[in-house]
């Protein structure tokens, strides 16, 4: 007999390989088995968004970051979902709730600055999630650091080079 997590990884095999339909279909039987499964929930959410159906995307994936706080991916595509849906500042609120959990998301920081570049106009008024004493190496966090730059050019803020740390160059990120 094959476990929740046999059955969840052949639904997402099928969902990787485009088989989207049928991944959705085992997503629900697993979901009619144990109706509080958060990755059901949170995949199920991604079907449901990439058919266009944003009512149901959003709905299925606030119940996936309800059952699972914590669970960084399933915040992200709901405020991904929601800001398609133009419900922007929960999107916003939500992006950031990505970064509290994990600030060096690309994904999220990605987001916010298309957000903030003209996508939506500027950002509300708030701060770098950058934790302080946090300073780019490699080139992910030099990309996630670039996009910080970024966001604070666009909202008129000073750059984060005067707010922390940072071993990039200065050049990239004039003082505000």
């Amino acid at each position: 007999m094959k476990t929740t997590s046999d059955l969840l990884a052949a639904a997402l095999a099928d969902h990787r390989a485009g088989h989207v339909d049928r991944a959705a279909s085992a997503y629900r039987r697993l979901l009619q088995a144990d109706p509080d499964n958060a990755d059901a929930l949170h995949l199920l959410g991604l079907t449901e968004r990439q058919a266009g159906r944003l009512d149901q995307a959003v709905s299925l994936l606030a119940r996936a970051v309800q059952r699972a706080p914590a669970m960084v991916e399933a915040r992200l595509n709901l405020a991904n979902a929601l800001s398609q849906r133009g419900e922007r500042e929960r999107a916003l609120v939500l992006w950031q709730s990505v970064l509290a959990l994990d600030p060096a998301n690309v994904a999220a920081w990605h987001a916010l600055g298309a957000a903030s570049a003209g996508h939506g106009g500027p950002m509300p008024s708030a701060p770098c999630a950058m934790p302080r004493g946090w300073s780019p190496a490699g080139p992910k966090s030099t990309m996630i650091w670039a996009f910080c730059c970024a966001r604070m050019t666009a909202m008129k803020r000073p750059s984060p080079v005067s707010a922390w740390p940072c071993r990039c160059s200065p050049a990239c990120c004039p003082p505000g």
